[in-house]
């Protein structure tokens, strides 16, 4: 009984542990054979990825190529993604970087064990995402036209 109490007491405190606040420095561990795609030059020799090394480098603001209205801002571990013509204005959300949709979405297709994912917690969704040291792009499937869409995304 005290046994099974313990580690009872422990899941909790994992779980209590997981939902720090967003804004709170922390170090994510993604597993490259499960989880990521490591960056370049971020593999280490137990073959995991930093996530707090990816999160360093979307810190700033990023526009669309073809579309300058369109933009993506990371602050810490949230970000705003901002369009015109969205009804309501963008608001700072926070994100995760992993390697499966925790979400019931139906717009991430061909994961896999190499894909990298931006999941948005409050609007519970994930983007496929590629990065570069000046590129980001975002991609997924896109259910009302059938097809799949990127969006690439340059640093300002």
């Amino acid at each position: 009984m005290k046994k099974s109490f313990g580690v009872y007491i422990l899941l909790i405190l994992l779980m209590c542990a997981c939902n720090e606040k967003a804004s709170e420095k922390r170090v994510n561990t993604l597993e490259t054979t499960s989880e990521a795609t490591p960056l370049k030059n971020s593999e280490t020799p137990t073959g995991k990825v930093n996530a707090t090394q990816i999160q360093k480098q979307l810190q700033g603001v990023w526009k669309e190529a073809e579309y300058p209205f369109r933009k993506v801002e990371f602050k810490d571990w949230m970000v705003k993604l901002t369009e015109e013509g969205v009804s309501g204005s963008s608001t700072f959300e926070t994100y995760a970087l992993a390697g499966s949709c925790r979400f019931a979405n139906t717009n991430i297709k061909d994961v896999t064990p190499t894909t990298l994912l931006l999941t948005l917690t409050e609007s519970e969704r994930c983007e496929k995402m590629n990065l570069t040291d000046t590129t980001l792009t975002l991609s997924g499937f896109n259910t009302s036209s059938n097809a799949n869409y990127e969006i690439v995304y340059l640093k300002q």
